[in-house]
């Protein structure tokens, strides 16, 4: 049987705060409640295909001790670089093995016979009695194991336009799956032959689809929708640079949420503005994928005037366009992340 983990609900995230290399074993985390009570444990370390699932040994405090490279290639990552108990390939190969393997071990009706007359569980029943009590018991270990051997049977060969029927599969390249997803757990709930749902969770990004048909014979498909399942990570205080300091009691911050996009939010002040002046730098994971600007405004002590931030796709952020230090605005800027 392959060892199993314990996973958290919705897969809450959080970063580390410390720069690592590729065989560092201590992590430090900015939110130890997001680590699994029960260790060992698997995490996995950054987002997307270069993603590193690492074994989760030990905590203590805020400090990680783990085994790099559990799946996926031991890789440096910065500060700030997401870190969460998402479902992964291992989970699901685990699951497969140890279900295939509990079928193929499962008990004849006449070992669950004799093994019921050995313990005696049985003695005051008659052999009629015995008889049908042991065949139930098959029938329904037969039905639960037809059901779970339902799960892995759809392959590219299979198109979920098809697939109106009550079931959970599992999914590798379906046609008509959520775009950019190649695994997945697809689960159809219906009403009778007019609506069903698809609810599709993809186990390689630990994304979660919705589709809807309210034509189940003619199998007409809305397009999927990618909807939030975890818990948005906490607000990240930036190092600012070139004396730019917070202004009041909202302190200047960032955080990407569950669909990539980075926001942002506080009031700066007092640093220096000459144009393309740095503010402060994104770590990775949170940088645009080239550079970009957006407006805001700054207050030079009598009106608010426009200016303009520049999102290098190295992560530095530059003024333009700013003659005062009165405080420059962060509320509600956002763009997606691509790097």
């Amino acid at each position: 049987m392959q060892e199993m983990y314990k996973g958290m609900v919705n897969s809450p995230e959080t970063t580390i705060t410390n720069s690592i290399s590729n065989s560092d074993t201590l992590i430090y985390v900015l939110d130890p409640t997001r680590v699994p009570d029960q260790l060992p444990n698997l995490m996995t370390l950054g987002t997307g295909t270069n993603a590193e699932t690492i074994k989760v040994l030990s905590i203590d405090g805020n400090t990680l001790t783990v085994e790099r490279g559990f799946q996926g290639n031991p890789a440096a990552w910065s500060t700030g670089t997401i870190i969460a108990r998402n479902f992964t390939e291992y989970d699901y190969r685990a699951f497969k093995e140890n279900i295939e393997d509990l079928e193929a071990n499962k008990a004849t009706k006449t070992e669950v016979q004799e093994t019921s007359n050995k313990i005696g569980i049985l003695s005051n029943l008659t052999t009629t009695e015995k008889s049908n009590l042991v065949g139930a018991i098959t029938e329904v270990n037969a039905s639960l194991s037809k059901a779970i051997k339902s799960m892995g049977d759809l392959t590219s060969t299979h198109d979920l336009n098809n697939f109106v029927i009550p079931a959970i599969y599992t999914c590798t390249s379906c046609i008509n799956r959520p775009s950019g997803s190649t695994y997945g757990i697809v689960e159809i709930l219906s009403s009778g032959t007019v609506y069903a749902t698809q609810i599709y969770h993809d186990i390689q990004f630990n994304k979660t689809y919705v589709r809807y048909t309210a034509d189940a014979v003619n199998k007409t498909w809305s397009a999927w929708q990618e909807i939030a399942t975890t818990k948005q990570e906490d607000w990240i205080a930036p190092t600012l640079q070139n004396g730019w300091t917070n202004q009041g009691t909202l302190p200047c911050g960032y955080y990407k949420d569950s669909f990539g996009v980075v926001r942002l939010r506080g009031r700066i002040t007092g640093g220096t503005f000459a144009n393309d002046t740095t503010i402060f730098t994104l770590p990775v994971g949170y940088r645009p994928s080239c550079d970009e600007t957006h407006y805001t405004f700054f207050y030079n002590g009598s009106s608010n005037l426009l200016a303009a931030l520049n999102f290098h796709a190295d992560g530095k952020i530059g003024l333009w366009g700013v003659s005062a230090n009165n405080f420059l605005d962060l509320n509600g800027i956002t763009f997606r992340a691509g790097a």
